[in-house]
């Protein structure tokens, strides 16, 4: 509200100024003209001057105003950015505490003998407060992720039985 009263303030004084305001472009009203006959010496003079120590007192004020309100976004501006900072630092906080915990499940799957410990690791709830008993809980009901990993013959090779021969070697025999 001060600001509008001062910015109407600002443009009513420019018609009053003269050429000391520079935007009202004249001497203004004509009321007080310097030129109103033999007043001069009377009492024109010391009009005068009170209007130019007006006008000059409105450019301080201005350029006051100007200051205070760059001042002002500077500062808030500073602070916007130490929030948008701290918003940035707690989001990254955040985000390293989950690969954190996720780090730690996923080395409580493969102590566990799971066979594809990342797998299992994301089967464990986030907020679980134990994620040893939640990877035992998998284990009973999905055994099947749990184990040593199969070979890449999905078991074939190597001895199978008491007969001493694979199948890799009766086709290694039949080839000659």
């Amino acid at each position: 509200m001060l600001r509008n009263r001062l910015v109407d303030d600002f443009w009513f004084g420019c018609f009053l100024e003269g050429d000391e305001g520079g935007a009202g472009g004249g001497s203004g009203s004509g009321a007080g003209d310097d030129d109103q006959g033999g007043e001069e010496g009377a009492g024109g003079g010391k009009e005068a001057e009170l209007r130019r120590e007006a006008a000059r007192y409105r450019r301080e004020l201005r350029d006051t105003q100007a200051r205070l309100s760059k001042l002002e976004s500077e500062k808030l501006t500073e602070s916007e950015k130490r929030d948008l900072r701290a918003k940035e630092l707690e989001a990254e906080n955040a985000t390293l505490k989950a690969e954190r915990h996720a780090a730690r499940v996923e080395a409580a799957a493969a102590t566990a003998g799971a066979r594809n410990p990342a797998i299992v690791a994301k089967l464990v709830p986030a907020d679980a407060d134990d994620p040893k008993k939640a990877i035992e809980q998998i284990k009973k009901d999905n055994p099947y992720l749990f184990g040593t990993a199969g070979s890449a013959d999905g078991g074939a090779g190597g001895n199978s039985g008491g007969s001493g021969r694979s199948m890799n070697d009766l086709i290694r025999r039949g080839r000659g």
